[in-house]
């Protein structure tokens, strides 16, 4: 399992641009099979989609991974929103 981990932490360095309007968190379902979480940002708001139906098992470090995906959509979506007014800086 080590030795996977290591192999897709080499893969990240060879990803594509990434698009800064979408998030991945990665989980488990009920099941115990790896599944997907995307976060993204489209003209209606913020979405989240799962490659798996649920329930999802997340441990601690990708709760707080998904809390902030999903805090950074709702950032990047107030601030493309132009009835916005309030500026976050």
């Amino acid at each position: 399992m080590a030795r996977l981990r290591r192999a897709l932490s080499l893969c990240d360095l060879f990803r594509p641009e990434r698009d800064p309007e979408s998030w991945t968190v990665w989980c488990r379902t009920g099941d115990g099979r790896v599944a997907r979480l995307d976060v993204a940002v489209t003209n209606a708001g913020v979405v989240v989609t799962a490659s798996d139906q649920g329930p999802w098992v997340l441990p601690p470090l990708r709760v707080g991974r998904l809390r902030a995906a999903l805090r950074d959509a709702a950032l990047t979506c107030a601030s493309l929103d132009p009835r916005n007014t309030d500026r976050m800086s």
